[in-house]
């Protein structure tokens, strides 16, 4: 009983000691607005990366992965809180943003239209890959909130 008992403690020791040297990036795509001294920014595509683990990440690469395999590392005129490469110390996070309109405009050109799925990312130095939860972008939407009805 005693060696079964320090068999599984053991083992369970080998697991944390592993889990807590792991690199760990939290994706995250989503909307929001920026406070702006003059009042609320239009709406913006937020990628946020966070550290929740015990050992520091340097990111590389942030962007999102497009439905046909292909990328857009960083969106044009991203701005963010941070420059990359970055070094996410543990407990940390870093946010980039664009104008939502801009990420439309590209789409478009890459030739995309409807419901476009967006997997956020980032790469770390030492090559690892890091993805968010998929997000569903609808540029039909977004093109109708560019030019309602009317205004031309």
């Amino acid at each position: 009983m005693v060696a079964v008992y320090a068999a599984l403690l053991s083992t369970y020791t080998f697991w944390l000691s592993r889990r807590d040297k792991r690199r760990i990036v939290n994706v995250t795509l989503s909307f929001g607005f920026l406070t702006l001294p003059t009042g609320l920014s239009s709406e913006m595509l937020l990628l946020q990366y966070a550290n929740p683990g015990h050992v520091p990440v340097t990111i590389n690469n942030p962007g999102i992965t497009l439905p046909d395999g292909r990328t857009l590392a960083f969106f044009r005129g991203t701005q963010g809180n941070v420059t990359f490469p970055h070094t996410l110390e543990p407990g940390t996070s870093c946010t980039v943003w664009d104008p939502a309109m801009n990420l439309v405009e590209q789409l478009t050109e890459c030739g995309f239209t409807g419901s476009v799925r967006l997997v956020p990312f980032c790469r770390d130095q030492v090559g690892n890959s890091y993805k968010g939860k998929a997000f569903k972008f609808d540029l039909a939407y977004w093109r109708k909130r560019a030019c309602p009805e009317g205004s031309a």
